[in-house]
């Protein structure tokens, strides 16, 4: 659809969050610009009354017809920073993760949006994750499995 208003404030906000978690130091080369996304991984791994945190993200009026599908460039890069070999992304990336997680399963009685997106996104990356060569990435998504199943484990659904 067409903005009639000039630019459509939450999908900005997913953007500019993605610009953030992707910057690279204009100074240096191959370094991230870490002003930028640590920001960015604190607030989706903090608590969900924060400006920046995964629920915040949704909130939006104009977010309604994405519903939680806006979330997922924000999963997928999180995810990708899991791969990177500085330890402070990966464990803000693993953080911020774990948090989606814990959300999901704590919003899921009210939308099951939220437990879709953990079923059919989160999981298939992570299985995919644990082929990876990196033993100390392969066990952030042993991690996260971990995450998922004691979050969700009272809900009896098979997946």
């Amino acid at each position: 659809a067409a903005n009639e208003g000039g630019g459509s404030s939450d999908l900005k906000n997913i953007v500019e969050a993605m610009q953030d978690l992707s910057a690279s130091n204009p100074k240096r080369l191959d370094e991230w610009d870490y002003e930028r996304v640590l920001p960015v991984l604190n607030g989706l791994g903090g608590d969900c009354t924060e400006e920046r945190s995964w629920f915040s993200y949704t909130k939006s009026k104009d977010t309604s017809e994405h519903g939680l599908k806006v979330l997922m460039p924000l999963m997928y890069c999180c995810l990708h920073l899991l791969h990177d070999t500085d330890g402070i992304l990966s464990r803000g990336a693993y953080k911020a993760l774990s948090t989606l997680i814990v959300v999901a399963s704590e919003k899921q009685e009210s939308n099951i949006s939220w437990q879709r997106i953990i079923e059919t996104s989160l999981m298939a990356c992570i299985r995919t994750g644990f082929k990876t060569h990196s033993v100390s990435v392969r066990r952030s998504f042993v991690l996260l499995l971990s995450v998922v199943s004691k979050s969700f484990a009272p809900v009896n659904l098979p997946s």
